[in-house]
């Protein structure tokens, strides 16, 4: 099976402590869990489109 894991710059302590990558790309299909749409500094927009944007883009720099 071809797939490899998503993990986003700044997050790699997070995946070692909790034995999980924050996203899977296989094949076709990106699979996510815990990507959150928040800032480079940690702070959540109130705006739910950008909130998207921001986790997509996380995921496609990973």
């Amino acid at each position: 099976m071809n797939r490899r894991a998503l993990i986003p710059d700044g997050t790699q302590a997070a995946v070692n402590d909790l034995k999980i990558s924050p996203g899977i790309l296989s094949h076709d299909h990106v699979f996510v869990t815990g990507m959150t749409g928040s800032r480079p500094d940690g702070s959540m927009p109130e705006n739910l489109e950008e909130q998207f944007h921001l986790a997509f883009e996380r995921s496609s720099r990973s």
